[in-house]
């Protein structure tokens, strides 16, 4: 990530791979879903210097984990379901999730403290935006109105068209 932040590997899987931005350094210990984590951090982390901004961690870990698991469908990307959701699902079922007001405001530290949590509800956010065809339009949103605070939080509800705690 911008600044020589190292991007964190899949938790709970080991230290699958990592992208160091100050470098240009990718590792990854297999190709498939960790080399397109990792590959994402990467094209991601060209976006924000080309955009002078630094995302935080819920935007770049929601579109790793988005991308990680997705298909090329017609020259598109396409995501596709993975292992994210069934562990989604078990903490809906217990109510564990973090409100999304709470989410778009962690730093690094809070994000990865409950990061058995952030890391499927930040992607299935981001599969919902793209599902419904908001996630370039929110993306949009997101970096053009990125001086908000928190940043995303206003994109959310601009492109969905409604409170954040409906979304």
């Amino acid at each position: 990530l911008p600044g020589g932040v190292v991007s964190d590997p899949d938790p709970g899987a080991g230290i699958d791979g990592y992208y160091e931005h100050a470098q240009r350094l990718l590792v990854s210990r297999q190709m498939g879903k960790v080399m397109t984590h990792e590959f994402t951090h990467a094209l991601h982390a060209a976006d924000q210097d080309a955009l002078d901004q630094i995302h935080p961690i819920w935007v770049a870990e929601g579109l790793a984990t988005l991308f990680e698991s997705s298909v090329i469908e017609e020259g598109n990307v396409v995501p596709e379901p993975n292992h994210r959701l069934t562990l989604l699902k078990w903490i809906l079922d217990r109510e564990g999730t973090v409100r999304w007001r709470r989410m778009v405001a962690f730093d690094r530290a809070e994000f990865l403290d409950v990061s058995a949590v952030s890391y499927p509800q930040c992607r299935y956010m981001m599969m919902y935006l793209y599902d419904k065809g908001l996630l370039k339009k929110w993306y949009d949103a997101f970096t053009a109105g990125f001086d908000r605070a928190p940043p995303g939080a206003a994109a959310l509800e601009e492109v969905c068209g409604k409170p954040l705690e409906q979304i």
